[in-house]
């Protein structure tokens, strides 16, 4: 299984992403508008196999972001929340529906 936080004991801190052999967990800025919630090293064939949820890596959401707050390195979509204005193109697209809005736009 995967690793779920309990959000009211989390103190952010970052002990479980330094830990974590396959960097699973990764702490997302507060100011962040969209996240990918999916850090799967696992290539995009694998992922379609195994996982109903997880990134693909197929580019759909980097195709819809005019922004081009998106890149996808590794059959994993990263999301440049510096670049990202919210407007949810990237979620609409998403097959899987691991780019989320983090926050309100």
């Amino acid at each position: 299984g995967l690793p779920v936080v309990n959000e009211s004991l989390c103190t952010g801190c970052g002990a479980c992403v330094n830990i974590c052999p396959r960097h699973i967990p990764a702490l997302i800025k507060e100011s962040q508008k969209v996240a990918a919630l999916c850090s799967s090293h696992d290539g995009g064939k694998i992922v379609k196999a195994i996982c109903d949820v997880g990134c693909q890596g197929c580019g759909k959401c980097k195709k819809a972001c005019p922004e081009k707050a998106i890149i996808v390195d590794k059959f994993l979509a990263i999301v440049e929340g510096e670049k990202c204005t919210g407007c949810g193109d990237c979620f609409e697209d998403c097959p899987t529906g691991i780019i989320q809005r983090l926050i309100a736009a």
